[in-house]
């Protein structure tokens, strides 16, 4: 299913119409980019904001949804399977789970379809008036807000926001909403439902769902002290920000490195230490759905803090 949604996306990036310069995008870079949105790594060859036209920022929208919602059911599917001790095999063909009342397989897929639109669209209404508030207009606004909703749920690491998010490293606003996308999206489907379910007693969560909980948050936190205590006085990162800018940075660094990748600061001009930490974050290999696009200084990371020439 992947390989025929990447050949199709690939074939739209590919027309004249999804380019805002004449002529055509070249194919590796139609492939890249298709490959790159419906696998939701966020890893770019050209500038996403500038090269693509609506028409094929839409294209690489859905190809970010449509991929995420993949990998969302089948990791759902094979967490549920796990967690109930049976085979895989006869997980999809009982598909029936005591706590989430999921009913048919088919039921995992339009659930998991109502919790990301819905999700997505509490995200795009925090994030369009702060976008107003940038004086971008309505309509440019509500754009942005729908395609940021879109790509941090996904954490698929994709931004179009002329200049990316390093403008907003204060401002939380914007990145508050967009740590909390982060969040859903990362943790799961039949966590989030759980939560979504049970967050006025937290005491009938499932244990898997508090484990997922605590553990995501705790490493975050520990994620972003780190962060902070050794890039604190770094003039090129942290260091040139206010308190609430370098808390705001360093929290955010911490969700990007195991799944997100839109930074807020220069990676590349992280303290060796920390980008090696980082690193071994982003290969962790997290819970459920761990979708990152987390580059130290290219392929081209849309964030302005991502540009460079050296991929690790």
């Amino acid at each position: 299913m992947f390989l025929s949604i990447i050949v199709v996306q690939t074939v739209l990036l590919s027309l004249p119409i999804a380019t805002r310069d004449p002529g055509h995008a070249r194919f590796i870079d139609a492939l890249f980019t298709s490959t790159s949105a419906v696998c939701v790594t966020g890893l770019t060859v050209v500038p996403t904001d500038t090269y693509w036209s609506p028409f094929g920022l839409v294209v690489i929208m859905l190809g970010v949804e449509i991929g995420g919602l993949g990998v969302m059911t089948l990791a759902s599917m094979l967490s549920l399977a796990v967690s109930r001790h049976i085979g895989l095999t006869a997980r999809i063909l009982a598909a029936g789970e005591k706590k989430s009342s999921l009913g048919e397989v088919g039921s995992l897929g339009k659930m998991a379809l109502l919790v990301s639109v819905s999700v997505e669209s509490v995200i795009a209404l925090m994030l369009f008036p702060e976008f107003i508030r940038q004086d971008y207009g309505i309509g440019l606004s509500a754009w942005y807000a729908l395609f940021m909703a879109v790509s941090v749920f996904n954490n698929a690491g994709f931004v179009i926001v002329p200049g990316g998010v390093e403008q907003f490293v204060a401002d939380f606003g914007i990145i508050g909403p967009m740590c909390l996308g982060v969040f859903i999206g990362a943790i799961g489907f039949p966590v989030s439902l759980d939560l979504a379910r049970n967050w006025r007693r937290p005491k009938h969560l499932s244990l898997h769902s508090k484990l997922t909980i605590t553990t995501y948050l705790a490493l975050s936190v520990v994620g972003g002290g780190i962060n902070g205590i050794i890039e604190w006085d770094n003039p090129r990162t942290l260091g040139a920000l206010d308190l609430p800018g370098k808390l705001l940075a360093a929290l955010l660094g911490a969700f990007n490195a195991r799944s997100l990748g839109v930074s807020t600061i220069d990676v590349g001009s992280m303290h060796g230490v920390l980008v090696r930490f980082f690193h071994h974050d982003v290969y962790r290999g997290w819970f459920g759905v761990h979708r990152r696009g987390y580059q130290g200084h290219d392929f081209r990371g849309d964030g302005p803090g991502n540009r460079g020439r050296s991929a690790w």
